[in-house]
Parts: C-alpha cells; sequence; structure tokens
C-alpha cells in the first residue's frame, strides 16, 4: 500500500503539505459517506509542541475535507487521566479552527454513550461515544511519538482515545485493545502530523522534536510501519502494529509515494515515573485493591500533579519555549494563549 511522504518547508507551509499528501495517498478515492469523524490527539492541556495534534495540520485536513465537498465534519477526543480535552481544544485553538472551518468540535468524554458489542476478546460490551457510533466513516489524525508502553503512537493507537473511561484498565492488554477497537471503528484514512514529533518518555513527558514531516495513507498499518522507520524504530518490534495486520487490517508492506524518505531516529521509548509506578503496582499482589477501589484517584491525582505540574514546570515549559522561539513553527502557537501560559 502506498504512503504518502511529504518534506515540510515554511516556503511549502505545513496546510499544502498536509493537501499535498492527502493527495498523494488519492484521499478523493475513499467512500467517507455523508459525515466524518477527525481523531485528533488532544491528550494535554498544556502548550508544548508534539503532545497533540499541530492546529496547522488539523487545519490543513479540515480544509481538504471542504474542498472534497464534506459538510458534516465532526473533530475530536476524550479525557486522559491528567488532562481536560475541553480545555485543550481552548488552549491549542482547535474550537476555532473547527468553527472557521464549520466543523464540529465533540468532547468524547461528555458525548452521550451506548453500550455496544464489538466482538473483542479483551473489549468485549463497551461504552461507546453516540458520536462515533452515528458517523458514516472515520480518519485517524495523530501526532507522531515514541510511548513508553506502545513503543510508537500513531495512525493506530489513536483510536485508544474513542474509549472515553477507564481505558487505563487495559494498560497490561493494551496491544490487543488497540487492534479490537480498530477492527471494530475500521478508520479509512490516516493523516500523521511528524511536523514536531516526540522523543524519550512519551506520550506525555517526553522532549519536542523538529521532524518537518507530514505521512498519509489508506492503510493505517502501513502509514504506522513507515511512521516507525520514519523515527528509528523497526515496525516488527511494535507488537499492535504486527498483530493488526495478522487482522487483516492492513499491511506493513509499503511503498513511499511524495518526498524522499527519511529517517530522524528519535530518542528511543523510555518509562517515566508515573509509568513506571502504575506497572509496578498493575503487576502486584495489590492490583486490585488499587485500581478497582478510591484509591485509584489517588494515583490519577499523582499522574495530573507529575505531568500537569512538576514535569512541566521543570521541563515543559523549557521544551515549549526551545521550539515556539527558535523555529517557524512558533507562529502557529502565537497569540493571547501563548503569552497566557509563557
Amino acid at each position: 500500500m502506498d504512503v504518502a511522504f511529504v518534506h515540510v518547508e515554511k516556503k511549502l507551509g505545513v496546510q499544502k503539505a498536509v493537501e499535498r499528501a492527502m493527495d498523494l495517498a488519492h484521499v478523493e478515492n475513499v467512500k467517507l459517506g455523508n459525515s466524518v469523524f477527525v481523531k485528533v490527539n488532544l491528550s494535554s492541556d498544556r502548550k508544548v509542541p508534539s503532545q497533540n495534534t499541530s492546529p496547522w495540520v488539523l487545519e490543513g485536513v479540515l480544509k481538504k475535507l471542504a474542498d472534497l465537498g464534506y459538510s458534516d465534519i465532526r473533530v475530536g477526543d476524550s479525557d486522559t487521566t491528567s488532562s481536560n480535552v475541553e480545555k485543550a481544544s481552548s488552549l491549542w485553538g482547535f474550537k476555532k479552527i473547527c468553527e472557521n472551518h464549520k466543523a464540529k468540535f465533540v468532547d468524547l468524554t461528555r458525548d452521550r454513550t451506548i453500550k455496544t458489542n464489538i466482538g473483542g476478546e479483551i473489549l468485549k460490551e463497551i461504552s461507546l461515544p453516540e458520536t462515533l457510533m452515528t458517523v458514516d466513516s472515520m480518519m485517524s489524525v495523530p501526532v507522531i511519538k515514541t510511548h513508553q508502553i506502545t513503543r510508537i503512537t500513531c495512525s493506530l493507537k489513536n483510536q485508544w482515545g474513542c474509549l472515553p473511561t477507564f481505558r487505563h484498565q487495559y494498560h497490561l492488554v493494551v496491544d490487543k485493545a488497540i487492534v479490537e477497537i480498530n477492527k471494530f471503528l475500521r478508520p479509512k484514512f490516516a493523516v500523521a502530523d511528524g511536523t514536531v514529533c516526540m522523543e524519550g518518555s512519551g506520550p506525555r513527558t517526553g522532549k519536542p522534536r523538529i521532524c518537518d514531516a507530514i505521512l498519509a495513507s489508506q492503510d493505517l498499518v502501513a502509514l504506522d510501519a513507515a511512521a516507525s522507520r520514519f523515527i528509528g524504530l523497526n515496525p516488527e518490534e511494535v507488537p499492535h502494529i504486527k498483530l493488526a495486520e495478522s487482522e487483516h487490517l492492513g499491511s506493513m508492506n509499503f511503498r513511499v509515494v511524495g518526498s524522499d524518505f527519511f529517517s530522524v531516529k528519535l530518542e528511543p521509548p523510555k518509562e517515566n515515573i508515573v509509568g513506571a509506578i502504575e506497572f509496578s503496582a498493575r503487576k502486584s499482589m495489590a492490583s486490585k485493591l488499587i485500581f478497582n477501589t478510591s484509591l485509584l484517584h489517588i494515583f490519577t491525582w499523582g499522574a495530573r500533579v507529575y505531568n500537569r505540574y512538576w514535569w512541566y514546570l521543570f521541563r515543559g515549559r523549557r521544551y515549549s519555549r526551545e521550539v515556539l522561539q527558535n523555529s517557524w513553527y512558533k507562529e502557529e502557537f502565537q497569540g493571547s494563549d501563548y503569552d497566557k501560559w509563557h
């Protein structure tokens, strides 16, 4: 399967790079139906480039969909244990972008849910947001990051955020769960944001790395295999990508079209203190006591404090300034929110 790869340069601009990548991946041939849900990554309510999908990438996707005649477009994500999507969507300008392009932003955490049997071994009868059950199709628009649990988070892992509550309970079987949710939702197209990626302790506490690329494909498995190569990982060593191929969600064999392919070789994924504590607790005899009782609130509170305050104060804010003050990508983050947080 073809994977479009476009090298982003300032003279081209991010939106044009997104349009070119979508054209190269023949989005016009994909039958998306009348209504499309664009699943972005909004896993942080801090403004550190690489934590969330780039606003410019989202804008490029919405412009292209509008050009193709789609009028019922919805955009969204759900909360994590340490971030609030409602706050993140305002801080990162997603709500304003959606308004400008006549799309609707949906907070999946607060959307009405429908109990659904998705036929999985791990995910059986689960509650899914009504929006996901009523749209004609989905697109995955993630930012490329290393991930301390799954090694990479890209177009397949992005659907993890479609589970609005308690998805952390599946962390020990996350690779299987990722495949099962994708097998049910079946996104038809993906655009991966590789403008500013995250390396090291992703998906929340890694370091931004300017990588200047956009990837797109109709095959999410192929795209994630290419994205793995792009950041210096072997897709054969990423369990959820291999499992997705074995479940016939796509092929790891891909052909790059567009710009000359290059690898940025990001700092490999590594565990942060929050992940280390959680996995030790989940494997302990006290697991049920901790994660199935009110004690869980103490752990989620600790994760919020570490991610939103401690890490941000001592590392994240510095990482943000390095990108926002020293690269042309600062232009997409400037304005009142930039001034407020810096």
